[in-house]
């Protein structure tokens, strides 16, 4: 029952991806007046469809993917879609792109306002040798003030890096408040520490098979005290593949053992154990409410523009791209650490579909305002043969990348990774 209903969301996510992408270009399409055959969501056969005006809008058999068909897009029509103003079949063509980033600052926008904002303890983790540790700072500290202004979680602390000048920070320790100067820095140089504390635990993952519980706090991994999370995380990190390594957690009153073996379980490649550490969360201001869903579609798409980075240049392993087999998992894995995880996921994928479609290949929509900004600097339009070798080029390259991914997928599959 339980895969019915993942299969289930799987292809609502992916109808709504789909769709929220190919109606904004319909909608640009409309308002540009281009002329609009045919609204699919969704490959192959109809399963319905129904025509208003000059358009059939239909809902297809296989929802992998969806298009808009405009009046003439066989290149030759001279009243068709390429016979329109650059900017007006650019507009149209860029829709998609922008569509979904936008998907992706609403979804941001409801987590924050149902779920609130994660607010991490202002205990600061550092790494030798950063600025921070040579000014007298140590990993543990809570800062408590900020040039005399109260620091009420980690990103109250960090607001104020990069700082060009001295600070004055009051911390506490141990051993009580300690004043200290913050030298100009970088954000960089400083994480937060959070408890070893269990928020959610990923459904029929080793952490679930073992029987840690949301909640429960993890004390020692192989004899090891165990305080903070990021200590869980690099003993797991650095486990032996395949290999048991004990875990000794407090739950309610009880102590537990147990042996659990780390799994991959991402497109990462990293093996863990499948829990989510606790962080306090709080109500957004109006003003956060406006202006944080912008910064995190930002800080996401700048993530994954870096990834794609590191793949063109042989950085990032291609392995590590998902086709519908690995998101379909992925989907699997967020709704059962939770709808705000899911919703989250929901928001990466949306920005990863906007990325994909502005790469310059043909057929994508990137390729297609490439050719279109050729048209625009060289003054005349390009041939038919032009677009068709375009055309027959981005069918090879997308092929190319759907029997990879694919083959990543059931390479997971088959190895369990």
């Amino acid at each position: 029952m339980q895969i019915v209903f993942d299969i289930l969301i799987f292809v609502a996510v992916l109808i709504l991806l789909i769709g929220f992408h190919e109606f904004a270009h319909l909608i640009v399409g409309k308002l540009a007046k281009i002329p609009v055959e045919r609204f699919s969501i969704g490959f192959g056969p109809a399963i319905v469809k129904w025509k208003i005006g000059e358009t059939t809008y239909q809902l297809s058999v296989l929802p992998l993917g969806g298009y808009v068909k405009f009046k003439g897009e066989d290149f030759d029509d001279p009243e068709g879609f390429f016979s329109f103003p650059f900017g007006r079949k650019t507009a149209t063509t860029a829709a998609g792109i922008v569509a979904n980033l936008l998907l992706a600052v609403i979804v941001y926008f409801f987590i924050g306002i149902v779920y609130g904002i994660e607010t991490p303890p202002a205990v600061l983790e550092l790494p030798e040798g950063s600025s921070l540790t040579q000014a007298g700072f140590q990993a543990g500290d809570r800062v408590v003030t900020v040039d005399g202004k109260k620091v009420r979680d980690f990103y109250g602390f960090i607001d104020f890096i990069p700082n060009p000048d001295t600070l004055k920070v009051t911390v506490v320790r141990s051993d009580g408040r300690h004043d200290l100067l913050l030298p100009p820095s970088d954000r960089s140089e400083v994480d937060y520490l959070v408890d070893a504390v269990v928020a959610r635990v990923l459904l029929k993952g080793p952490a679930d098979r073992a029987g840690i519980k949301p909640g429960d706090r993890i004390i020692a991994i192989d004899g090891k005290p165990v305080r903070y999370w990021h200590e869980l995380v690099r003993a797991v990190s650095a486990a032996d593949s395949g290999e048991a390594i004990e875990f000794t957690w407090i739950h309610k009153s009880d102590t537990l053992r147990a042996g659990i073996v780390p799994e991959v379980m991402d497109t990462t490649g990293s093996p863990k154990v499948g829990v989510v550490a606790a962080l306090p969360s709080r109500a957004l201001t109006f003003k956060e409410a406006i202006w944080l869903p912008l910064v995190r579609t930002g800080e996401v798409t700048a993530r994954i523009l870096v990834t794609v980075g590191r793949l063109f240049t042989g950085k990032e392993s291609v392995k590590n791209l998902a086709g519908p087999v690995g998101i379909y998992q992925l989907i699997a894995q967020s709704l059962s650490l939770g709808f705000d995880a899911l919703l989250s996921f929901l928001a990466f994928l949306s920005i990863s579909l906007a990325i994909l479609n502005l790469l310059p290949i043909p057929l994508f929509d990137g390729g297609r305002i490439l050719m279109f900004t050729i048209e625009k600097i060289s003054g005349r339009r390009l041939g038919k043969m032009v677009w068709t070798v375009a055309t027959y080029i981005g069918v090879a390259l997308i092929a190319a990348l759907v029997i990879l991914v694919f083959y990543n997928d059931i390479s997971r599959i088959i190895t369990g990774g």
